[in-house]
């Protein structure tokens, strides 16, 4: 007879491409050593994950099997979409699941197969991942969207915005959201701070950008403000994008002769010491049509490390930065230069910011306390050792 049947552990199934991320697989870990479960695990192969992906880091295996924590996984290779639905039905009748953890955008193929193998079956608990918040789907693919999306039993969100505009899209009112719902690694024990080149004196006030060098980052909106700003503000980046070109070019401008930093596309434990040698980070995304601002990771990485936050009002990032910075009107230079100016302006401003971030990222985006609202929607926490 079937072990979960017995009364034995219930299985815990972690569904997704990312699941080899360190902030999903760390969660799944914590949950896993927490609960009396059995872990599996269905993803794709970490070699078919695009590079910028890679960058944030990966899963160590081998060092978790020696520490005792060893799911099942079992992968899903590059092929044709009806095999892909076929291999996880196979997956599904072999694994069993008690309770799902599908860490997918609800919209996404690759959670499909999941809610059309259990659509008719309500014994497994399935809970999805939520950090989109624009939902463009034509009248056909609604009806079906709404069909399998009946069959979820709740959706962990990273923003109630996000919740908002998905029940707009057609989620049904009866699936319940868990928001705020995200995870962040904390920072590395070192404490190295990068030295920032362009940093040339003690009045110099060094403003962070950090992630894709693209239109929709708002990042030439900074350039824009410090045009208006005595010349110790300046501008140091880290990341990869396709307008690369003009930030080497605005580095090439005399008015920015000395105020520009490209610092590259940082591994993970060097964005650490990244962060560490800045003043403030600023994330001015611009909405657009297709795209408005998620979680955006860079703000949780900011209030880890105490760095005060200078962010636009797109998408999520109001929510998500709370009390640990300063909000302005999208597309503004000027709305910019003025938060800017007051941050250099109020140290102690500066700190309260800092502590403020740190406070909430050790309240809701660390790992563990991530792990306590996922063990919630997945029907676990009243189950703790």
């Amino acid at each position: 007879m079937d072990k979960a049947l017995k009364g034995g552990k219930k299985r815990l199934l972690l569904h997704s491409r990312l699941a080899f991320y360190p902030m999903h697989w760390d969660t799944f870990k914590i949950i896993c050593g927490e609960y009396d479960v059995e872990p599996y695990v269905i993803t794709t192969s970490y070699s078919d994950l695009p590079e910028a992906h890679k960058m944030l880091g990966t899963a160590n295996l081998e060092k978790d099997r020696a520490g005792g924590f060893s799911p099942k996984i079992f992968y899903i290779p590059q092929t044709n979409a009806l095999k892909k639905v076929l291999l996880t039905f196979r997956y599904l009748r072999e694994i069993k699941p008690d309770i799902i953890w599908a860490q997918e955008e609800p919209v996404t193929p690759f959670e499909f197969p999941v809610l059309l193998y259990y659509l008719f079956n309500r014994k497994p608990r399935i809970i999805t991942g939520l950090n989109e918040n624009i939902f463009i789907i034509p009248w056909y693919k609604k009806i079906f969207y709404k069909i399998l999306w009946s069959r979820l039993d709740g959706m962990l969100s990273t923003t109630d915005l996000a919740v908002q505009e998905i029940r707009k899209a057609g989620m049904p009112t009866s699936v319940p959201a868990w928001a705020i719902a995200c995870g962040c690694l904390s920072p590395t024990e070192d404490k190295t701070v990068l030295v920032i080149p362009i940093r040339k004196d003690t009045q110099d006030f060094i403003i962070g950008f950090a992630g894709r060098v693209a239109e929709v980052k708002g990042w030439k909106l900074i350039i824009e403000a410090m045009r208006n700003l005595p010349p110790h503000f300046k501008l140091a980046v880290a990341g990869g994008g396709d307008q690369l070109d003009q930030l080497k070019a605005f580095q090439q401008d005399p008015a920015f002769k000395d105020r520009i930093w490209y610092a590259g596309l940082l591994p993970k434990e060097k964005l650490w010491q990244f962060y560490r040698g800045l003043d403030c980070l600023a994330v001015p995304s611009l909405t657009t049509r297709l795209w408005k601002e998620q979680s955006g990771g860079v703000l949780q990485d900011a209030m880890a490390v105490g760095l005060p936050i200078v962010g636009s009002d797109s998408g999520g990032i109001p929510e998500i930065t709370g009390d640990a910075g300063l909000i302005v009107p999208e597309n503004s230079a000027q709305a910019l230069a003025e938060a800017f100016l007051k941050l250099q302006k109020d140290p102690e401003l500066r700190k309260r910011l800092g502590e403020s971030g740190k406070k909430r990222f050790a309240d809701v985006f660390s790992l563990p306390s991530y792990a306590r609202v996922v063990a919630r929607g997945l029907g676990l926490a009243e189950e703790a050792k």
